[in-house]
């Protein structure tokens, strides 16, 4: 099982020119330890303005994971923002 992580790609650094992109990897599902990643994601999203959620590099994504982008998000991310996984897609 790998460990949640995630990653913030900002403007210019082949992010979205419209704001930044959330990369999201490892397993984000219950069985995982996300209240690491919960409170450093809450912290990193403080005030960013996330236009993208790359979803390839995720392992298992479960309603947990979904709970953590929401709660940890200042509003929630619109639908077409996360890419790269169908499953997950329809989760979140």
């Amino acid at each position: 099982m790998a460990r949640a992580d995630f990653e913030i790609e900002s403007a210019g650094e082949g992010a979205s020119p419209q704001g930044a992109v959330l990369v999201l990897t490892g397993d984000w599902t219950t069985s995982s330890d996300l209240r690491r990643a919960s409170r450093r994601l809450a912290d990193a999203l403080r005030g960013r303005d996330i236009r993208q959620v790359r979803l390839d590099g995720l392992g298992r994504f479960d309603t947990a994971g979904a709970l953590v982008l929401l709660q940890a998000a200042d509003a929630p991310f619109p639908a077409q923002a996360l890419t790269g996984r169908a499953d997950a897609e329809r989760l979140y």
